[in-house]
């Protein structure tokens, strides 16, 4: 694939969750990116509703790797209902570049656990969704136009794309930096009972554990990775 999160260059993930029942205390991995034995970008929410992201040289924590971490102080995400997530990187190898958009909305009222600078310089990685890239912390939830740019989006442009799939949940603004769209997957096919999504540029995504639900909206309750 053309994105990189490993933390060499900026990006930005963009995608509609929807946690099936009451938000718990555990770990719910929403999506990691790195090799099986440890992982660079990841995003999971715990404590009810509270998000932490970042990315690290390593399994986080390691004595000697960078590590960038930040989580939300508060519960960010709404029980049995629609929230849309973006984490955006600007590249700079500092928590300083980390990012996150609720519903359209920068979280600025955060806490950071970092390592910085990151050493960066991974190849080799599996962008994984619903789980770590160990396996391990699955998470329970539906998940809707996954989207994946190789710069920072702005806050404008975040806007955009909220705005354009919060009243159906099913669109991604096409005029926001589309030469910089390098992966997106918008769960409509093929249909129910299906264990492989379609991807453009040819980034199919198999799922593990679970298949595509019969409820119209391409949306997916999952434990996969590709």
């Amino acid at each position: 694939s053309d994105f990189d999160l490993t933390g060499d260059g900026p990006f930005t993930i963009s995608y509609w969750h929807y946690h099936v029942g009451a938000l718990d205390a555990g770990l719910n991995w929403q999506f990691s990116f790195g090799p099986t034995s440890n992982y660079s970008a990841f995003l999971y929410d715990i404590f009810g509703g509270r998000i932490y992201w970042g990315i690290a040289d390593s399994t986080y924590p390691l004595a000697g790797q960078g590590y960038l971490q930040k989580n939300t102080t508060g519960v960010v995400l709404a029980a049995d209902a629609w929230n849309h997530i973006v984490f955006t990187y600007s590249g700079n190898r500092y928590a300083t570049g980390l990012k996150l958009y609720i519903n359209g909305t920068e979280i600025t009222s955060v806490g950071t656990d970092s390592n910085n600078p990151l050493n960066g310089n991974r190849n080799s990685a599996v962008y994984n969704w619903g789980k770590r890239a160990n396996g391990a912390l699955n998470g329970e939830f539906y998940m809707d136009d996954h989207a994946i740019w190789n710069v920072e989006l702005n806050s404008d442009a975040v806007l955009e794309v909220y705005n354009s799939g919060s009243a159906n949940v099913g669109a991604l603004a096409s005029n926001v930096s589309s030469s910089a769209l390098k992966g997106y997957w918008d769960f409509e096919n093929p249909g129910p009972g299906s264990t492989t999504i379609s991807g453009a540029f040819g980034l199919d995504a198999t799922m593990v554990g679970a298949s595509m639900d019969g409820g119209g909206t391409g949306s997916l309750l999952m434990y996969y990775d590709f």
